[in-house]
Order: C-alpha cells, then sequence, then structure tokens
C-alpha cells in the first residue's frame, strides 16, 4: 500500500485481504459478514467475528498515522479515503475521460487520458491478495476496464498516426494474449495503414492458425473482413491533419514515454494563446517533448509548422531563417533585402495566419524577437536550457527527470525487448546511473540493441562505475559529453577579478554532496557568500546545477561525473584539493556547533585545527540544531569520508565526537558506532592520544547502548588508561562515570555506587559542573537500587540545582526524574507525579529522558489509582521508546505496565 508517495508494508495474508476489500469501497462501509468470506471464504472458523476483530486491530498498527480512517461502523469497518486516491476509481474516471474526448474527436486528449490510466496498472490486480471472493468478483471488472482503456488508446493511436507506437504496444499485447482478436485486428490496421502490408497479411495467418489450433475456430467477421481489405488495398487510413500549410517539424520520437503533466499543461498553454518555454538541463528531452505537443496540436495550425534548430545559429543567421520561413510560408513571394523588412513581412504574412513556430536550443532572448509569430491565431513553442525571463506572459514547462517506471518503459521501447527491460540489472544498475535523463536510457538501450557484446551484464558493470559511466554512455555520433558540452561551453570566460565560472562547476563537483550548503561551497571556492551565490545563480541559469528551495547546490549525477572528467591545470588542480579542505573543515565545525547546540556538553574543549573562516550556520535553539542536522546529515557523512580519503585525520576524529549529541537524540547508534571506529582509525594515525581516549569513550557508550557489553567495557578500560596516562583528571572522572553507567545495566548496583561516588569526587576536584551532576545523576539511580532512598534524594537535588543555576535544561530534567523515582519508592506517588510532569514540561525536546520521565508519571498514576490515565501515559512512553529506537528494554517495561492497568480495569480515553 502506497499513502503520499510513502509505502506501508501489510506482511500478513489475510490483513492484506481485509485492506484490499475495504479499499475497494472508499468511504463506505463494508459487513463484517463479506469480509469473513473475503478472508475465509467457506472455510471461515468458529469465532472468525472474534478472529477478525483482532486483525483488524493489527491492521490498524501496521497503518500507524493512518490508523484513524480505519473505522467501526455498523455492519462492519470503513476505510476513510478518497476515491480519487484510489487506482480503480482513477482508472473508472480516466476512461470515462478518454471516451468523451474521443467522441469530441479530440484524439491528441483522448490518447493521453487514456495513457494515463494503463499507466495506473503496475502488475495482475491483487497479486499478492489470497482471496477467491475477491478475485472473482473484482478480477474480472478490472481486467475489462483496461480493455477499455486499450480500445481507446488505440483509436486515439490510429487517429493520430502513431503506427509504430501501436504496433510496438500491440506486438506485446498479442504475446500476452494470442487468442484476442481485436489486438490482432488493430495491429494489423496499423501495419496496412503505415505501409506494411505483408506483414500485416502474416499477422492474420498467425492468428487464424493459433485460433484453429487451440479453439478450432476460424476469425471473427472483423477480423477476416480486414484481412480481406488488406488484400484488396482498401484498407481507409485514419490519421488525418488539418495543416495545408508547410509542415517542417523533426519527427516525432517513437521512444517518447511520460510526460503527462508537462503535455497536459502544454496544451493548455497553446490553447490560450500563450507563448510556451520548455526548459531544463541537456538530455532531459525538451526537444522530444516539444515536438510531440507540436504534433499533438498540429490540427489547430492550419497554414503550416515551422521548425528551426537556433543552437549553431549566430545572431546574424537569424535572417537566414527569417528568409527560409517566408519562402515556406509563400514561395513565389519576392523576399526583400534587409532584415527589418523581412521581419515585418513575416510578421504581416503570418498575422491573419494560423501557424505553431518550434524554435529548438534558443540560447538567448536576442534571437528569437524575429521569429515569433504576432498574429492571434499562432504560436509558438521554444526550447532552451535558459530561463528566458524578457518573453514576457510565456508559460514556462521546466523539465525532471524520468520517473524510474517511466524510464524502464523507455528502455523497452528503444530496445523492443520488455524481458531484458524487466531484468534486475537494467531496474537496479542502468537505469539508477542514467538518472532519469531520457538521452542517456536512449543511448544505453540502443548500444544493447545493436551490439552483440554489449550485453546487459556487461553494461551494467560498467556503468555503475562513476570513473567509467559517460565512456558507456556513447553510441555511434551521440555522446553524453556532448550533450553536457554546449552548457559547460555557455559559461563563457571569467570577467576581471571575478572567479571562473568552468573552475566552479568543475571545483564545487568534487564535494560529492548531494545537496550543498551555500555556505560550504562559498568555504569551497574561498568567496563570500553573496558571490558565490552569484555564481551559483549563473550555473543554474545555464543549467549545469539546480538549487534547492533552501539555496543548496544539487548536482544531476552525470553532470557530476562530467564536471570531474574535464580536464585541468596543476594549478587548478591545487585548487581542487585545497577546496575539499576546506569543505571537511567547515562541514566539521558546522556539525560542532550543531552538537553544542543540542548538548552543551559535547566535544568539551575540542578546537578544530585550521578551521575556515567562512559563514557558519547560527543555532538559536536545540530544535534549530536538530533540523539543521536532519538536513544535512547525509552531507557531514559525507564530509568525514572526504576527510578520511584525504587523510586529513586532525579533523576525520571529530566528527563522531561532535555529532554525540544529535545520535544521542536520534538514538542512531549503529551509526555512531560505525563512525566513531573510523574516527578511532584517524585518532591513531595521528598519534592524538586524547582523541583517542575521547573516542574509545564515546565508542564504548554506543557499544553499551547497543548491548555489545564486553568490547564496551574494553573501550572503557581503553580510555582510562589513556586519561591516566596524560594526567587528565576531568577525562578520568568522565570514564568512571560511565564505566559505573555500565556496572549499573548489568545490575552490579553496589560496584556502580562506588564508581559514581570516585567520580563525582574527580568532577569536583576538577570544577566541572555539569559533569559533577551528570555523576549526581548516576549515584542516585545506583543508590535507589541498593536501597538508600535518603541519599539518593540528596544527591538527585544537588544535580538539579546545579543544572539550574548553570541553565542545563537537558540535566535539570533529568534530575527531577530521578528525584520523581526516588518518591516512587518511597511510594509518595503524588510528588512523584508533580516531578515527572515537571521534568516533561522544562525538557527542550522529546528524547529518551522525555520518554522514561513520562512512564514514571504513568507509575505514578497507577500509584494513585488512576487506571485510565496511567494506561494512556504508558502508551505515550512506549510510542516514544519505539520512535527513539534501540529501547526495547523500555519498551518491555512500559508494555508490563499496560498491562497492569488493563488487568485492573482500565480503559484507555476515547480519542477525538
Amino acid at each position: 500500500m502506497s499513502v503520499d508517495g510513502v509505502q506501508l508494508p501489510v506482511s500478513a495474508a489475510k490483513q492484506r485481504v481485509i485492506l484490499a476489500a475495504l479499499l475497494l469501497e472508499p468511504g463506505r462501509p463494508v459487513s463484517s459478514a463479506r469480509l469473513i468470506d473475503a478472508v475465509w471464504g467457506e472455510q471461515a472458523p468458529d469465532g472468525a467475528g472474534d478472529t477478525l476483530r483482532a486483525y483488524v486491530m493489527r491492521l490498524r498498527k501496521v497503518l500507524g498515522p493512518l490508523a484513524s480512517r480505519l473505522r467501526t461502523q455498523a455492519p462492519g469497518y470503513v476505510l476513510d479515503a478518497d476515491p480519487a486516491q484510489i487506482d480503480i476509481d482513477q482508472v473508472k474516471t480516466l476512461i470515462e475521460q478518454a471516451h468523451s474526448a474521443s467522441g469530441r474527436h479530440e484524439w491528441s486528449v483522448a490518447l493521453e487520458t487514456s495513457q494515463r490510466a494503463l499507466a495506473l496498472w503496475r502488475g495482475p490486480m491483487l497479486a499478492d491478495v489470497p482471496s477467491e471472493l475477491l478475485h472473482l468478483d473484482v478480477v474480472p471488472v478490472v481486467e475489462e476496464l483496461r480493455w477499455q482503456a486499450h480500445d481507446v488508446h488505440a483509436a486515439a493511436q490510429l487517429q493520430l498516426g502513431r503506427y509504430e507506437e501501436l504496433i510496438r504496444d500491440h506486438r506485446t499485447l498479442s504475446a500476452a494474449h494470442p487468442l484476442r482478436e481485436s489486438v490482432s485486428a488493430r495491429l494489423m490496421q496499423a501495419l496496412a495503414e503505415s505501409g506494411r502490408r505483408d506483414e500485416a497479411l502474416e499477422v492474420y495467418r498467425a492468428q487464424r492458425e493459433r485460433l484453429i489450433d487451440e479453439l478450432g475456430i476460424e476469425p471473427g467477421q472483423q477480423l477476416a473482413s480486414l484481412h480481406q481489405q488488406v488484400l484488396n488495398g482498401t484498407v481507409a487510413p485514419h490519421a488525418t491533419t488539418g495543416a495545408s500549410g508547410p509542415v517542417q517539424l523533426p519527427a516525432d520520437v517513437a521512444d517518447f514515454v511520460g510526460r503527462e503533466t508537462e503535455l497536459e499543461s502544454g496544451r493548455s498553454a497553446l490553447a490560450g494563446g500563450q507563448t510556451l518555454i520548455v526548459t531544463g538541463a541537456a538530455g532531459l528531452g525538451k526537444t522530444a517533448l516539444a515536438v510531440r505537443l507540436a504534433y499533438d496540436v498540429l490540427d489547430s495550425y492550419p497554414d503550416g509548422a515551422l521548425y528551426a534548430d537556433l543552437r549553431e545559429e549566430s545572431l546574424g543567421s537569424v535572417e537566414h531563417i527569417v528568409t527560409g520561413f517566408l519562402r515556406a510560408l509563400d514561395a513565389s513571394a519576392v523576399v526583400p533585402d534587409t532584415i527589418a523588412a523581412k521581419t515585418a513581412m513575416f510578421r504581416a504574412m503570418v498575422r491573419q495566419k494560423r501557424v505553431l513556430v518550434l524554435l529548438d536550443n534558443v540560447e538567448s532572448a536576442s534571437q528569437i524577437d524575429r521569429l515569433i509569430p504576432a498574429g492571434p491565431g499562432s504560436a509558438c513553442i521554444m526550447t532552451t536550457r535558459r530561463t528566458l525571463a524578457e518573453v514576457a506572459g510565456a508559460r514556462r514547462l521546466t523539465l525532471d527527470p524520468l520517473s524510474s517506471e517511466d524510464c524502464v518503459r523507455m528502455f523497452s521501447r528503444v530496445i523492443g525487448d520488455d524481458t531484458i527491460a524487466d531484468s534486475a540489472q537494467v531496474r537496479e544498475v542502468i537505469v539508477p546511473a542514467c538518472g532519469g535523463m531520457p538521452i542517456a536510457i536512449r543511448i544505453v538501450a540502443s548500444r544493447l540493441a545493436v551490439g552483440s557484446k554489449a550485453t546487459v551484464q556487461r553494461i551494467a558493470d560498467r556503468i555503475a562505475d562513476p570513473a567509467r559511466r559517460l565512456d558507456v554512455l556513447q553510441v555511434g555520433d551521440l555522446r553524453i559529453r556532448n550533450v553536457f558540452a554546449a552548457g559547460y561551453e555557455s559559461l563563457g570566460q571569467p570577467r576581471d577579478g571575478e572567479l571562473d565560472r568552468r573552475l566552479a562547476f568543475r571545483t564545487l563537483a568534487l564535494a560529492n554532496i548531494q545537496e550543498l550548503d551555500p555556505m560550504a561551497a562559498a568555504a569551497m571556492l574561498d568567496c563570500p557568500v553573496p558571490r558565490v551565490e552569484a555564481i551559483v545563480d549563473e550555473l543554474a541559469e545555464a543549467r549545469m546545477i539546480d538549487i534547492a528551495p533552501d539555496q543548496a547546490v544539487v548536482y544531476h549525477d552525470l553532470l557530476r561525473a562530467y564536471a570531474l572528467d574535464l580536464p585541468a591545470s596543476a594549478d587548478e588542480r591545487h585548487f581542487g584539493v585545497e577546496a575539499v579542505e576546506r569543505l571537511v573543515r567547515w562541514y566539521a565545525v558546522a556539525a560542532l556547533r550543531a552538537g553544542r547546540a543540542i548538548d552543551r556538553r559535547v566535544a568539551e574543549g575540542v578546537e578544530i585545527a585550521g578551521a575556515t573562516g567562512a559563514e557558519l550556520p547560527m543555532f538559536t535553539s536545540v530544535e534549530d540544531a536538530v533540523a539543521w542536522m536532519d538536513r544535512h546529515y547525509p552531507s557531514v557523512c559525507i564530509a568525514m569520508q572526504q576527510a578520511i580519503d584525504h587523510r586529513l585525520d586532525d579533523v576525520s576524529w571529530t566528527f563522531p565526537v561532535a555529532l554525540w549529541g544529535y545520535f544521542s537524540y536520534r538514538r542512531l547508534l549503529e551509526d555512531w558506532a560505525s563512525m566513531l571506529r573510523l574516527g578511532l582509525t584517524s585518532a591513531e594515525r595521528c598519534e592524538d592520544l586524547s582523541a583517542q581516549a575521547r573516542i574509545h569513550n564515546n565508542l564504548a557508550t554506543s557499544l553499551q547502548d547497543l548491548g555489545e557489553l564486553d568490547e564496551a567495557a574494553d573501550h572503557f578500560r581503553n580510555a582510562l588508561d589513556l586519561r591516566t596516562a596524560l594526567g587528565d583528571v576531568a577525562g578520568q572522572a568522565a570514564v568512571r562515570m560511565n564505566l559505573a553507567y555500565l556496572e549499573f545495566s548489568t545490575d552490579q548496583f553496589d560496584s556502580a555506587c562506588t564508581g559514581f561516588e570516585n567520580a563525582v569526587g574527580l568532577w569536583r576536584q576538577c570544577d566541572n559542573p555539569l559533569g559533577l551532576a551528570s555523576a549526581l545523576l548516576g549515584l542516585t539511580e545506583a543508590a535507589i537500587q541498593n536501597g538508600l532512598d535518603g541519599p539518593a534524594e540528596k544527591s538527585a537535588l544537588e544535580a538539579a540545582q546545579i543544572c539550574e543555576r548553570e541553565r542545563f535544561d537537558f540535566g535539570h530534567a533529568d534530575a527531577l526524574s530521578c528525584l520523581a523515582l526516588v518518591h516512587l519508592h518511597r511510594s509518595d506517588f503524588d510528588q512523584a507525579l508533580r516531578l515527572s510532569r515537571q521534568s516533561v514540561e522544562i525538557r527542550p525536546a522529546p528524547v529518551h529522558g522525555t520518554a522514561v520521565a513520562t512512564l514514571r508519571m504513568a507509575q505514578a498514576l497507577f500509584g494513585l489509582g488512576q487506571l485510565s490515565e496511567a494506561h494512556d501515559s504508558a502508551q505515550s512512553a512506549r510510542a516514544l521508546f519505539e520512535a527513539l529506537g534501540n529501547e526495547s528494554y523500555f519498551v518491555g517495561r512500559a508494555d508490563d505496565l499496560i498491562a497492569e492497568c488493563e488487568a485492573a480495569g482500565a480503559l484507555p480515553h476515547p480519542r477525538g
């Protein structure tokens, strides 16, 4: 099941049956009796109603945030869903629209609409839903809808002269449905109309043979009549065009796929008399879309369709294009000598006509002023990498890469083999490597179609390697490098005192970061942010990069490969090496800032040597820092890997240390452990004992949280040895405190108490209030487990006072939660409830401590006999623990309390 692009896997078969039955009736109640029939058929067990309710309850859990949409309503259940979001309802609507359009002879609309309907089929209906009832009731109806869509789609293809598309589609359909005569009839019609009489007759012969061999019958009247027409040469053509004037358009692209939204928008713009500008990066199929649009609307322009490719045209040669247009429109016209007179004549000639002009590969607005038709009945389509902001009142279509499914469809159309196109190598390797660029798909598919040596596996192996990818993307004269070269060369030469735009394009690609922070880009280029923003704008205007909504620099994977493949001088290579180092140090400092904003104890005493003076992000709250890290976490990981690859060991080890607060907040414990292991190698390489001690301590902490206790103890001991050798009292205090927590987690409460007391003494020696507070909180919990409520309360109160004085909200909240635990042990539930609530309220963000305090609140409520409230709080705590991950122990404690509440008769409060 997919909702808003998010997959919600339903693994249990019977839950899938229930979900399917409800989705087939969106917003309408489905009786329990029908659901039981759908799930079990005639084999329903005793108590099927109770079992059905249990399955529905489990399905609600699977639906997660959408669970509220599945409601109980007599005589069964209802799933609140918009029919417009259900594939079957969408298909019905689209087929009705397609039939309506064909009735009005709006064949382009009928084609596009029926194509959208067919695209909604992604495999056999209810393929993974094991229900005989649903298969008998639903599948035949849906299959009939599919054939209706095929019927109107084929009729539109014939009317529009899309013979090659129809022939390709129907050969595939014929292979899948060899006995369906209507498929063979349409295939014969298209072959005959396109002049392929012998192939049409062969289709009939093969179909007749199949019918006789398998069914013992002759072809029906429709097929037999069409066969006779083919023999007689009397097949009437369907395709017509209203254009009586010159049609200079390039041939339509037979392997065109997708772009339904863009086509619909383009047709709408042209129908309203707007100039249409199709823009996007090189290789995305701007020309193919423009040509397809031009043919779609050709009937509306009976006086002709003119075409010019401005890629190679200088401004002076525009005169030559105008001359060609004039002679195409009226071969007998006397063409004047001057460009001004020619322009005037062209405008006068088209003013009273309905002419379509397609201007391909426009570089600047100055090229097109004389070529746009002036009459109200005419229209113009342009393709360009630029925005052409100077063209007022135009509708702009910006093309994005094709979806993966459209890429596979295009691959199939080019190569003519669905088996290859649907192979794992194509779907999982080749298509992702092509990055949704139609030109790349066409090149690879063409290589496979014509070259015996270019096997799918060989191409997949080569294209998977970024260093070899561009070499794969060339066939004959078609080379991806040449496609990108025009945009690169348009960047021009640098102006005095300005950074070379081509050098900037090559340098920023070295980051290898999908969305590069603009401040990081400024650090790389060693320029102020405003100057870099201007450079980035120029690169984006040339469609060599994209700019994300937050101004991040985005490279298409193939354009990045092209940038890295371009030649560079020795000075430029040196500049690139320095740029990567500036990038690494920028991300290290930014991550450190974010980490300290999340938890001020992060990486105390760590400073990054040689850090850039470039502009850095500012964080005013925990939420700001977490949001920045959520957005940039992949980039920070890549920056660390860059540091490792470039042997910048003095900075690479700082990344996992700086990210401690973020990893703890998001409970990304496995990521943290992996990054710490890499950091330890870097710290050892640069022989920094303090860094090694810090990494060992952090790695032990992460391993402890992951349950790897023996390895955690080894790393704690290594850290303690290093801190002792360095004479670092604060470091020894931190490690002893963490070792005490490890002992506490294995129920060694006496040893833990001793360890925390030692840590408290060391923290007092080095005057570190936050470290002292942390050790006091550990001592509190250990003392409670040893039955020492008085010392526990004393430690927690001191920790609370320290954290409140130091304005450390996380620590203050933890101290209050510990005090609540003291009062729980004393059965002072009123005080425990007050303190746990206060802990939740003052904590700056929902983290592990919030969940613990919420669970303690639930325990206090249970002790006070407020069972429903206790149940709800325990459920909230459980949800928090589950969301944090790696919290199975606490989830179990919450489950135990929930069970106790229910056993005592608690019912959760109804949710509105």
